[in-house]
């Protein structure tokens, strides 16, 4: 459906908190054809696309201006520019999980991707700041306090992109396209994932047995009180 290929994007992505963008490019690439896919879910999804070419170019600049020594003090605004248009994608991405989710019926998951909005900028949005004052001289002791803030929101942000690449794989799990319901389920190559198919598959059932159980119990019931 998309939640797949949008899920190994988001994982490509992940450098970008370590100021690593080698590999933000292709992951633009995937996120973008994920988001395509994803637009006649809803509208966030749609905009994704948009953004996610956008931070394929503004990466692939950053990256040209860090390895021309010419043009490496130019570089952080680059970087910078890429991570603020990082934030906006993925709060479009969340905002997407989060309406899909609440659709679905999966309101707990529908909270997580609120929650990580607001994780997702308290993180990023410092460590924008820091990328762009990381260009700017300053003395020993200045610089040594934003390398160890630096490196502080760099933790938070791996803690914070698992998170969200867990909503993702969530997704990836749970949610398919009214047209794919009719069409084989094929195994997956992680045994844990079959597993937890099988379990979900053998609880629907119950719960449908259940239900059938309930109504021929009533009908029964209302055929007595006619007699």
């Amino acid at each position: 459906m998309g939640f797949g290929i949008l899920l190994f994007g988001y994982l490509l992505a992940f450098p970008a908190s370590f100021t690593f963008f080698y590999s933000v490019p292709i992951a633009a690439v995937f996120t973008a054809v994920a988001c395509r896919r994803l637009a006649r879910v809803n509208r966030p999804f749609g905009l994704g696309f948009s953004l996610s070419v956008a931070v394929g170019v503004a990466s692939a600049a950053a990256i040209v201006l860090r390895l021309i020594p010419a043009t490496e003090r130019y570089a952080h605004l680059a970087e910078g520019t890429c991570l603020a248009l990082l934030l906006v994608l993925t709060v479009l991405l969340l905002t997407g999980l989060e309406w899909v989710f609440a659709e679905t019926g999966l309101k707990q998951c529908s909270a997580k991707a609120f929650r990580n909005k607001i994780f997702t900028c308290l993180y990023l949005i410092p460590t924008i700041l820091l990328t762009l004052a990381s260009g700017v001289e300053t003395n020993a002791r200045v610089t040594a306090v934003l390398t160890a803030a630096t490196v502080a929101f760099m933790i938070v942000g791996l803690v914070v992109q698992c998170l969200n690449a867990l909503l993702i794989f969530n997704a990836y799990r749970n949610i398919c396209m009214p047209e794919d319901l009719s069409m084989p389920r094929k195994p997956s190559r992680f045994a844990f994932i079959n597993r937890h198919r099988e379990a979900q598959d053998k609880r629907r059932e119950e719960e449908l047995e259940a239900l059938r159980a309930e109504a021929a119990g009533k009908g029964a019931g209302q055929r007595k009180k006619k007699k």
